[in-house]
This record gives structure tokens, C-alpha cells and sequence, in this order.
């Protein structure tokens, strides 16, 4: 088994998009996060451009069940599975109340996550290609058939972030890749084994993920130093803001990583936040979203990585900013001390071939 690491898509005004997707593309990241906001830039249009600029990278593409209908997302994916041969990947979430109800979404919790069992196991359905007709409590479809065949069968692969009790369910019944966010690693491995469990009730076998920040420098001293500037330059009053934001929150792992947090005082020190080693939560003080980052050197880093990895997670989806300069300074330092296959894109494997063989062709003149 070896390992999977997705990196993070973000318009940081630095680079244009094509040219961090380029950079995964030929540093051999298996895929890129295009994550997505109420109201924000459309990733299946933003995969859909990407897709021409790069060979081999998947697009990790999210997608709101309930936002468009089970047969107008199955068409949407299976046209940019076959445009993009192969290599878009669904990330399918339901997020906290507050964004179901900007996107018009006006259930309950626990009932968005039984309109979502719904609505994947026709999504599902429909990727066999014959004429469909769905009965459920939140979702009805006659008729409805998939007349797009995507590359990837029986259909793109799911992934899916939850913790409570009803999306634990989802997971083991509809997807292929369960999600958590940066725990410290006997809270990940607890949750992945109620999953495991779940799934093995239905003879179903799942892989295991987990959404990370990283904060990488030569040393561990200088990886903390780095740390201690980030925290620095966060606003206080923004703090308070974004902890009411996360303490009134519906979501299980918002709640999850808030309480890794919770009573620490916001000294001068960063260091007050490290909530298992080398796992700094930091970042839950100034949003919403997955708030823990590993911290230390490349070695310390892939040392922490890799019991996640013994732990039974195999798909990392990462991220540090600024996002271009980070991806560079993974891929180059971190990879090679990971089980991870590095897959460069065929034109650049060529190339390397080119210069070697011109390399060789100098050295036997030389030695000539």
C-alpha cells in the first residue's frame, strides 16, 4: 500500500491557478483539492480549464448533494472524467448548516445527511447507464438515464469528510474514501475503526484520508520559529470572532478540533497550541475549516506522516502556504522520505531521458 497526497487548490493572487496545477502535475502529486464556498469560483469549470494544462494530476472536486440534481452532477462528472481521461475524484460533502442554507438547503442535520444516502445511491445508480427510476423521502428521479459513459468505472471514486453518527453511516454504505481532519492519531484511528466496522457490517472495504496543513522548514527549530511568525500575524479580535463562529457550529469535526483548543490561552507562545507532538492547532484560531498543521523538519514531518500512515491512512491531503512555493518544498524534501511513488507526467519523463542521453552521449566523447 502506498500513499496518495493531494494538494490544496487557493487563488492566493501570487500565481495563476494553471501554474500551481502544472507544478503538481510534473512534481508528481497524485491529485489537487479544488475546494469550494458558497458563492465562490466554480470548480468543475476551474477542473474542466486545468485539465488542459496538465497530464497525469487528479482533480479532487467538490460537490454539494441537494445543490444540483443526482443526474445533472452524474452528467457533469462523467463528461469531465472522460475529458480529463480518468482523473476527476469527488469529494462529496454536506458542510455545517449555515452553507446549506446559503445554497437553499433548509434541512436539519441529521436530515441532510439522509437526503445525502439518497442522493449518492442514485448518483451511483445512474453510472450503470440504464433508465433509472428513484422513490425516496428526499429524492425522486423517473426515467432518469446517464447517456455520458465516464473513463473511471463503475464511476468517479467518492471521498467524504464526517464525523457524527449519521455521516459515519454514509461513508460506510456510499463512498470509497473516508476523510478526517488532522487529529493526533489515536482520535483519527478511533473514528476510522467505527468506520471499518460500519463498512465491514456490508462487506465493504473503504480507504482512509486525512486533510493537513504542513509547516516544513530544514530543522524543527526553524519549522517552529516559522510557526511562531504565523501566529504572530494573526488578528486577535479575529480570534474571538472565529471561536463564536466554531462554538456554534453543527459540524462533529468542527466541534472535534475546536475542543483540542479548548482552555488554552492565547499566550505569546505558538507552542501553547502543539496538541500532540508536532501537531500545531493553530489554525483552528482563524477559521471554520481544518485547523491543525505538522510542524518540523522533513524527516520529523514524514515521521508523523508515516504513523497516520501505520495507523491505516493512505490518502493526505495537503497543504502550506504560500501554495506554490510549499508544493515545491514537500514534493522535493518530504517525498522521498515517504512510501510514495512519485508519477511525472510522460512529456517530462522524456525529457529526462533526452538529457540523460545527452549526458551519457558527452561522457563518452570525454572519455574519447
Amino acid at each position: 500500500m502506498s500513499m496518495r497526497l493531494f494538494w490544496r487548490y487557493g487563488d492566493d493572487n501570487r500565481h495563476p491557478p494553471q501554474m500551481l496545477a502544472r507544478a503538481l502535475d510534473h512534481l508528481g502529486y497524485t491529485g489537487y483539492l479544488l475546494a469550494i464556498g458558497a458563492g465562490g469560483a466554480d470548480m468543475w469549470t476551474t477542473a474542466a480549464a486545468l485539465a488542459q494544462h496538465t497530464e497525469r494530476v487528479k482533480f479532487l472536486v467538490a460537490a454539494y448533494a441537494g445543490v444540483t440534481s443526482p443526474l445533472q452532477l452524474a452528467s457533469q462528472a462523467a463528461t469531465l472524467d472522460k475529458l480529463s481521461k480518468g482523473r476527476l475524484v469527488i469529494n462529496a460533502i454536506l458542510g455545517e448548516t449555515r452553507i446549506a442554507l446559503a445554497h437553499g438547503l433548509f434541512l436539519e442535520h441529521d436530515e441532510r445527511y439522509a437526503m445525502a444516502e439518497e442522493y449518492w445511491s442514485l448518483f451511483r445508480q445512474l453510472f450503470s447507464g440504464e433508465q433509472t427510476t428513484f422513490e425516496g423521502k428526499y429524492i425522486r428521479a423517473r426515467g432518469a438515464q446517464l447517456q455520458v459513459e465516464s473513463v473511471q468505472q463503475p464511476h468517479p471514486e467518492l471521498f467524504f469528510a464526517g464525523s457524527s453518527d449519521p455521516a459515519i453511516q454514509l461513508a460506510a454504505r456510499q463512498m470509497q474514501t473516508y476523510l478526517t481532519w488532522g487529529e493526533p492519531v489515536e482520535m483519527a484511528a478511533e473514528k476510522i475503526q467505527r468506520v471499518k466496522e460500519e463498512a465491514g457490517k456490508l462487506g465493504r472495504t473503504l480507504k482512509y484520508g486525512m486533510r493537513l496543513h504542513l509547516i516544513v522548514r530544514d530543522t524543527d527549530e526553524l519549522a517552529w520559529a516559522e510557526t511562531q511568525r504565523i501566529y504572530d500575524g494573526f488578528d486577535k479580535e479575529k480570534i474571538e470572532v472565529a471561536l463564536k463562529v466554531r462554538a456554534t457550529s453543527d459540524s462533529v469535526g468542527v466541534q472535534r478540533t475546536t475542543e483540542l483548543v479548548k482552555n488554552k490561552s492565547l499566550s505569546k507562545d505558538a507552542r501553547e497550541f502543539e496538541v500532540a507532538p508536532n501537531l500545531w492547532a493553530g489554525y483552528t484560531l482563524t477559521g471554520k475549516g481544518p485547523g491543525t498543521a505538522l510542524v518540523g523538519s522533513p524527516q520529523t514531518v514524514a515521521d508523523r506522516l508515516l504513523e497516520y500512515y501505520n495507523a491505516g491512512i493512505d490518502t493526505f491531503i495537503l497543504s502550506g502556504s504560500p501554495r506554490l512555493e510549499e508544493a515545491y518544498r514537500v514534493a522535493e524534501q518530504v517525498f522521498p522520505l515517504l512510501p510514495f511513488e512519485v508519477d511525472k507526467p510522460v512529456s517530462m519523463r522524456r525529457t529526462e531521458r533526452s538529457l540523460r542521453a545527452i549526458l551519457d552521449t558527452k561522457d563518452l566523447v570525454s572519455a574519447g
